[in-house]
């Protein structure tokens, strides 16, 4: 409930605390950890697993939001757009780049430990159990991942709902913050199994639908719907037609297959 108590101008503050602890942490787990992992087995072709890739796609949806920050980033680049472009490409390059190297390091370190590979097995409990300096590093990590997720979230909620639903008093606030935290918090604990499946039909179904489908569908009419108004600004994303039409598509194999 911090970002609930705290005073709105301590907020970007307190974010980029938990943005610095993070980054920090990471560098810190990534040079410890680089030490020990086995990164021969890592890339050994018997433990790769193309198929488990797609299984992952619905929480990488959920993570490559921009609808929300990109509002504020226009602003803030004052409608440039090579500089949006430029602020996209880094924003999303950086952190895919700080992940696939997390992801080497806690499977390049769990895969020396034996009954690993038994589904199931999670490499990053696994660390934690472990203890010493990379298993503190790890639980220290992950903490600030969560709270630094559920601080902004909770944020963007309530002021998202407070805009659409023109609320200008602060009454409501109490309410929306819990909203925001307390169902998720009940059947995490209550179920975590069932909560992690949640997600997977959250990112296949809800984030594809609103993240894929009607932001690309809403694009499409806007520049395509009319033949006869010329587009008075080019796509920043090449391939027109076809990059919107290939959204719609994963969306549905998304839905397919689940």
């Amino acid at each position: 409930m911090a970002s609930f108590a705290v005073k709105p101008s301590a907020k970007d503050t307190i974010n980029t605390g938990l943005l610095v602890g993070t980054v920090a942490t990471l560098l810190a787990t990534l040079g410890v950890g680089g030490t020990s992992a086995d990164f021969t087995a890592l890339v050994a072709g018997q433990n790769q697993n193309p198929k488990a890739v797609f299984n992952a796609l619905p929480l990488i949806f959920m993570s490559l939001g921009y609808q929300q920050v990109m509002p504020k980033v226009t602003s803030m680049l004052e409608g440039d757009k090579n500089k949006i472009i430029t602020s996209v490409i880094t924003g999303t390059a950086f952190p895919f780049i700080l992940f696939l190297l997390w992801n080497a390091i806690t499977l390049g370190n769990a895969m020396s430990e034996s009954g690993f590979l038994v589904a199931g097995v999670d490499p990053v409990a696994l660390l934690q159990s472990k203890g010493g300096l990379l298993g503190g590093l790890v639980s220290v990590f992950s903490t600030l991942v969560v709270a630094g997720t559920l601080f902004n979230f909770s944020r963007l909620f309530v002021d998202n709902v407070e805009d659409t639903a023109q609320i200008r008093t602060g009454k409501w606030r109490p309410a929306l913050f819990a909203g925001s935290l307390v169902p998720a918090a009940l059947i995490s604990a209550s179920d975590a199994v069932n909560a992690c499946k949640l997600l997977d039909y959250a990112g296949a179904f809800s984030i594809s639908i609103l993240f894929l489908f009607l932001p690309s569908s809403m694009i499409w009419k806007e520049r395509y719907g009319d033949d006869d108004s010329p587009l008075t600004v080019k796509p920043m994303v090449p391939f027109g037609k076809l990059s919107l039409s290939s959204l719609w598509k994963v969306a549905a194999t998304l839905f397919i297959e689940q």
